[in-house]
């Protein structure tokens, strides 16, 4: 009995060897028929896209050229800027206005104690402006000067000429410029002294901008130095402040800037020729694009691939089995990454390879010129300046550039 036991093991092994070696022979058929780009064979990775560049000139891809202006208000850049005779043209003035008062705050009184005291006395104050020392072009002492607006103005539709400019309400300046104005001092700023400069205000001044009902109330800072360009950050009110429950000291308390903007002159006009994008208000560029659908070079491209070569929309990588009864006819199809993924296909769908040839497609159509910081793709394609920090920018557009890469399905 022990033999006959020793024998029916033997040859259960000797079956389990048999079907092991099968199955390694079928998986390795199916390996040499099904080769991955994960295997040893260099030959069978795919090829590194390419990338091209070509330059089109501006008759062949763009026309309908348009430039519209007033988008938006200088207010909304809080900040302001100064100009007298800069370039020999721009003359900018700032407009301020600040908000209300501290009406109370904590004083240690003449016995040392702590309290709230709500009965102060602003006895004088000074207007402090911050400059942008890189923003602005002088590199010496310029001669700044403040004045107190006398005439009702609206921040977000102010300009050089006008004050108001609401519906139903438009109200040029008595004098063009923001004026008149109440002279309040001058002031020398340095930038190699510091990024700061301020004007001294008298009682009656502070006095006068504490009621903040009072539209015509605001500051207009000129810029007396001419051939000059200053930007400013910011601004504030200092009011020098004497306590009723210690009228022997003073402290200074801070008003913060309500509104800020800028006037200008002149006002640009939309150039006849080129784009113009950015400033304040904003200008912005509309323009006809024409991609082209198909290209016979240049020599870098024919070297390539075979001229001609026809252009495609931009796809993503296409997955190289799906499921389905026939060749996709669009992108939607259901689709696969892998062999071993076939056993997900639906009842009456088969798992089939797609195959492509090779494809080029536009990724990217720029317009030259320092001020195109964008684009869209499409029949219109319109060019904005993401940056707000000047009047505005122009520049003539002769050509474009498309990025072409070229993709290899197999």
């Amino acid at each position: 009995m022990a033999w006959r036991a020793t024998r029916l093991r033997r040859e259960n092994v000797r079956s389990k060897l048999i079907g092991s070696l099968l199955a390694l022979a079928a998986l390795g058929v199916v390996a040499c028929a099904e080769q991955t780009p994960t295997s040893l064979d260099e030959s069978l990775l795919p090829d590194e896209p390419i990338t091209l560049e070509l330059h089109i000139p501006w008759e062949d891809f763009a026309s309908n050229l348009e430039v519209i202006g007033g988008y938006g208000s200088p207010s909304e850049l809080g900040a302001g800027v100064l100009a007298n005779s800069f370039a020999g043209t721009l003359d900018a003035r700032t407009l301020l206005r600040f908000g209300a008062y501290p009406t109370t705050v904590s004083v240690r009184d003449t016995t040392g104690t702590t309290r709230p005291d709500s009965s102060l006395t602003f006895i004088g104050g000074r207007v402090v402006a911050f400059l942008d020392t890189i923003a602005s072009t002088n590199e010496g002492p310029v001669l700044l000067r403040l004045g107190a607006i006398q005439h009702p103005w609206d921040v977000s539709t102010v300009t050089w000429t006008t004050a108001v400019d609401t519906i139903n309400d438009r109200r040029p300046w008595p004098e063009e410029g923001a004026g008149p104005v109440v002279p309040l001092g001058t002031a020398e700023w340095d930038p190699a002294t510091g990024d700061s400069v301020w004007f001294e205000l008298d009682s009656a001044q502070v006095a006068a901008w504490a009621d903040t009902s009072e539209v015509s109330r605001g500051a207009r800072i000129d810029l007396l130095t001419e051939g000059a360009r200053i930007q400013i950050a910011t601004a504030v009110l200092r009011l020098n402040t004497r306590p009723s429950l210690n009228p022997d000291s003073t402290f200074f308390l801070v008003a913060p800037r309500e509104e800020i903007t800028f006037i200008y002159s002149p006002f640009p006009e939309p150039p006849p020729d080129g784009i113009r994008v950015g400033g304040a208000p904003a200008w912005r560029t509309v323009l006809d694009i024409r991609v082209p659908t198909q290209l016979n070079g240049p020599e870098a491209l024919c070297a390539v691939v075979a001229c001609p070569v026809t252009l495609h929309s931009p796809s993503s990588t296409t997955p190289r089995w799906y499921c389905g009864p026939e060749e996709p006819k669009m992108r939607s199809s259901p689709l696969i990454l892998s062999r071993s993924m076939c056993g997900l296909c639906s009842a009456g769908l088969r798992c089939r390879r797609l195959r492509l040839g090779t494809r080029w497609s536009a990724l990217r159509v720029a317009s030259s010129g320092p001020s195109s910081s964008g684009t869209r793709l499409g029949r219109m394609s319109r060019f904005r300046s993401r940056s707000l920090r000047g009047i505005s920018y122009q520049a003539r557009t002769r050509r474009a550039s498309i990025l072409l890469r070229r993709s290899r399905c197999s």
